[in-house]
């Protein structure tokens, strides 16, 4: 009896799923990625740095020079900025040095224009299937099986959750041990989840002040910024702030768009630069979000 090829089912078709399928098609592997966005690549505020350990794989899977194309500026400069914005520390050269000893340069862009370029490297796109959020996933003796919300499902040898920190795969996972030995998993491991820090981060267009090709890091009590540069005229940034307590597992805050904007207004005085103010990135932005950051 012939066996059926070896098939695997990836739940989320972001950074994670999309390098994954790129490694299994160039390998011959079957698979299909199952993504709960209506889009590949929606824009939802976020830009992704990738460092030169990441940088490695991305070229190993032929994605070097979009990536470099597309982010434009390697990082070259850090900054480091007290509260009035100051510099009190610079580091010049970073593009040598990180080549020079890693082998990859340091550069930001949208992760929206990383999802795209992973995308596009993919060969068969049919396997790429946009809108199927994940309902229940069903072990079998040889095979796994997944449902989505649209009733639609899809069979494989095993399931891989590249659904990001609300993982539906980790839930099912958790599910399945309690019915077959609890002692998988950790009976807290959820509830003991920690989160003392939130960030709002986003996109601006637009912005006079940051220099291309630099990094800065603001320093504020209970709370700091993250300004590189993008692409064109894009400047990202990262506000994050301290809690003021940790919270655990289900009482970790999510936050709406009313709250995300109080807390940016509360900040709109903080200087980035002696001559740029929180202000002036919020107000420029084209995209932006407010997380909770679980460790």
């Amino acid at each position: 009896m012939n066996q059926k090829p070896f098939k695997v089912v990836i739940v989320g078709g972001s950074i994670a799923g999309l390098s994954l399928a790129l490694m299994l098609e160039r390998n011959g592997i079957d698979f299909v990625i199952l993504e709960a966005y209506g889009s590949i690549a929606p824009q939802v505020g976020a830009s992704f740095g990738v460092l030169p350990n990441g940088f490695r794989i991305l070229d190993q899977l032929g994605c070097y020079e979009s990536v470099m194309k597309m982010a434009e500026y390697p990082v070259d400069t850090l900054r480091f900025r007290d509260s009035q914005g100051q510099q009190f520390w610079t580091f010049n050269n970073l593009d040598e040095v990180s080549i020079g000893s890693h082998g990859y340069p340091i550069v930001f862009l949208d992760r929206r224009m990383l999802i795209e370029i992973l995308y596009k490297k993919i060969q068969d796109k049919s396997k790429v299937l946009t809108s199927q959020r994940v309902q229940s996933i069903e072990n079998g003796t040889s095979s796994v099986t997944v449902t989505t919300t649209t009733g639609q499902t899809y069979t494989g040898n095993i399931v891989v959750g590249a659904d990001g920190i609300h993982s539906k795969v980790r839930q099912e996972m958790w599910k399945a041990a309690e019915k077959i030995d609890p002692t998988w998993f950790d009976p807290t491991e959820e509830s003991n989840l920690p989160a003392t820090y939130a960030c709002i981060f986003g996109i601006s267009k637009g912005v006079k002040g940051i220099e291309k090709g630099t990094l800065n890091s603001v320093f504020n009590e209970h709370f700091s910024y993250l300004v590189p540069s993008g692409p064109g005229d894009l400047t990202y940034w990262f506000l994050v702030r301290n809690m003021g307590k940790t919270y655990y597992g289900a009482d970790i805050p999510r936050f709406t768009k009313e709250e995300e904007e109080a807390v940016a207004t509360e900040h709109f005085d903080d200087q980035i630069t002696p001559t740029l103010q929180f202000s002036a990135l919020y107000k420029s932005k084209i995209a932006s979000a407010y997380s909770s950051l679980p460790e």
